[in-house]
């Protein structure tokens, strides 16, 4: 098989060529688009092809953080692992994708992650074969096409959703760049002093607002943000929660981050979106408060779980002394 490997623009036009294998927002070229605009990492298209035409597709982010957490925090991560695997020709087409990838990279990549947004099983022996381990993960998405989402919320969910409104908070679309540029300044301190992970530039999220498959959810209170999430997705399909964060509290006692929630399961369905993944159950095999908390509005729990390369073992020990994974 004959791999090919397009970066930035490149990507996006490859991508665009690729018409309906585009199957998921994560291996679009809208999500390309994103990091080609946003400067804060290069997106890269790999393409395998044989005889009968193409075989596979997968698309990647190559990503740094800033100044000197260069370094420490350069990684390849994927999300949704490869895409368009042409029936009878999935294992072939991965080994093909993954040796070409793992030869291409730079020495700096610290590490290499598929976050897998499917049931994957069927590839455990071709990522092992490469060096992979598979790490378990949990899922979380909520299925909009089948009754009343509301009526799955746990009792606390649905009065911290009550309360939320009483005390008046109001959630809304973004519809100005400035909106985009408050919640941004909220976010980066949060990433940068609780997480203490790299965030993509503000360029990446003004690319977001502009993109027709994302929109930021933002939770207000007397004119002031008080948190916000990316929601995107591809219409008809599935649609991604992506980097939310909120204060704990409005003003009295009311919670924000619930009527996000809620905002965001009750328009996706509205507009058409078969399901709604609050991305993010953190690791099967430990306690998890964030689990716990998006549990409460009623998702189903899938391990499908993360594979994971280290490259440079003693950097990522390191690094993981300071960044919350």
């Amino acid at each position: 098989m004959h791999v090919s490997i397009h970066k930035g623009k490149e990507a996006i036009a490859r991508l665009q060529s690729a018409g309906r294998a585009q199957q998921d927002f994560f291996q679009h070229t809208e999500f390309a688009r994103l990091w080609v605009a946003g400067s804060s990492g290069e997106a890269w298209l790999m393409r395998t092809e044989d005889a009968e035409g193409t075989a596979g597709m997968l698309l990647g982010v190559l990503m740094t953080g800033p100044g000197p957490l260069q370094w420490l925090s350069t990684r390849f991560i994927i999300w949704g692992g490869p895409a368009s695997l042409r029936p009878g020709a999935e294992e072939k087409a991965t080994h093909a994708l993954l040796g070409t990838l793992l030869r291409a990279l730079p020495s700096t990549v610290v590490y290499v992650e598929f976050r897998n947004l499917r049931d994957m099983q069927t590839l455990f022996p071709v990522f092992h074969s490469h060096g992979f381990r598979f790490l378990s993960y949990l899922d979380l998405s909520i299925a909009l096409t089948e009754g009343d989402p509301l009526q799955r919320f746990r009792p606390a969910r649905r009065r911290q959703v009550v309360q939320a409104r009483k005390a008046g908070i109001r959630v809304d679309y973004a519809t100005e760049e400035a909106q985009v540029k408050e919640w941004y300044l909220m976010l980066k301190s949060f990433y940068l002093l609780k997480l203490r992970r790299p965030l993509p530039s503000l360029a990446f999220f003004l690319a977001a607002g502009r993109s027709w498959a994302c929109q930021l959810l933002l939770a207000r209170q007397e004119g002031k943000v008080l948190g916000g999430m990316l929601l995107c997705g591809l219409a008809g399909g599935t649609r991604y929660t992506w980097y939310v964060m909120s204060v704990r509290k409005g003003k009295g006692t009311a919670s924000p981050m619930a009527l996000l929630y809620a905002e965001a399961i009750l328009r996706s369905a509205a507009e058409g979106y078969t399901s709604l993944n609050l991305m993010g159950g953190g690791k099967g095999d430990r306690p998890s408060g964030v689990r716990t908390y998006k549990l409460g509005f009623g998702p189903e729990k899938n391990n499908y779980g993360r594979f994971l390369l280290v490259r440079r073992p003693l950097v990522y020990a390191l690094a993981s002394c300071w960044v919350k994974r």
